[in-house]
């Protein structure tokens, strides 16, 4: 299966997107934690969590493969588990807004990264 008429690019930029979105995040939420409120630590603690967690789906989403498809599915578990996450804790936790904003703009990302990797899953093998 030829490369560009799969959505491996887009899903591997995608991916490599959110991992940069959550590493600024993270130095950001380091950088600013400045009053040690329970509430600021919580912030910055989660957000290196994520950091931390976006490497694996980093690997995840470098490794995928339309003609692996264990690879494909471990991308879309992850993404599907961090979709989940990213919405409850921007409802649940006392999140800052602008880390508010950062988890929908995550959360945006691993949906259509969960709707490429679908497509990718769902693509007829090669011969």
């Amino acid at each position: 299966m030829a490369l560009n008429s799969t959505p491996l690019r887009p899903l591997r930029a995608l991916v490599i997107a959110y991992v940069a979105l959550s590493w600024v995040s993270a130095v950001v939420a380091v950088l600013t934690d400045t009053n040690n409120s329970q509430a600021q630590t919580e912030s910055v603690v989660h957000a290196v969590i994520l950091a931390l967690t976006s490497l694996l789906t980093l690997w995840f989403g470098l490794t995928a493969r339309p003609d692996k498809p264990k690879s494909t599915l471990r991308l879309l578990i992850i993404a599907i588990i961090l979709a989940v996450a990213l919405l409850v804790t921007t409802i649940v936790l006392p999140l800052p807004v602008w880390l508010r904003v950062e988890h929908i703009v995550g959360l945006v990302l691993m949906v259509v990264v969960i709707v490429l990797t679908r497509q990718l899953r769902n693509q007829p093998a090669s011969r």
